[in-house]
């Protein structure tokens, strides 16, 4: 199966998640701030928007993707579950995983400064403040996943 944890806004619940699923970021304890900044620099690139990234594979052998996109989710959603029947592949399983709710006003301001003005340093300090505020709640939407795709 192929997971894709992805972001109406931009890039960091998408990448936290799923960091988080491959167990590269704790599950039982929340990073620091400086910890997400440091990652976020190094993670987080401009052009990789509109682009599939591969995080890498989990303990049950799925491939876990991240999207950063911008504007409508549903047609973004769409072309991708489109991908098997385009290619005649109609056993492939993709599940998307709508990462958007955990955005709160630190992780919307650090993008902005981020993405939008290149202020970098700010703008991911910024989002990692935000991201540290929704942590608990993105390690449940994780545990809901790896149940979701460990019983299929």
């Amino acid at each position: 199966m192929y997971i894709i944890y992805h972001d109406k806004s931009g890039a960091y619940g998408s990448i936290i998640a799923a960091l988080i699923h491959l167990q590269q970021l704790p599950i039982d304890s929340i990073p620091s701030t400086d910890q997400l900044t440091k990652l976020f620099c190094k993670a987080i690139k401009k052009n990789n928007q509109g682009i599939l990234v591969y995080q890498g594979k989990d303990e049950y052998d799925n491939k876990i993707y991240t999207l950063l996109k911008k504007g409508d989710r549903s047609l973004a959603i769409n072309a991708i579950q489109s991908v098997p029947k385009m290619i005649e592949k109609e056993n492939i399983k993709i599940l998307c995983v709508d990462t958007s709710q955990f955005n709160n006003c630190g992780v919307s301001l650090g993008g902005f400064f981020s993405m939008k003005l290149s202020f970098f340093t700010f703008g991911n300090y910024m989002a990692s403040k935000g991201i540290v505020k929704a942590y608990p709640k993105l390690i449940e939407l994780i545990k809901k996943t790896k149940l979701k795709v460990s019983t299929n």
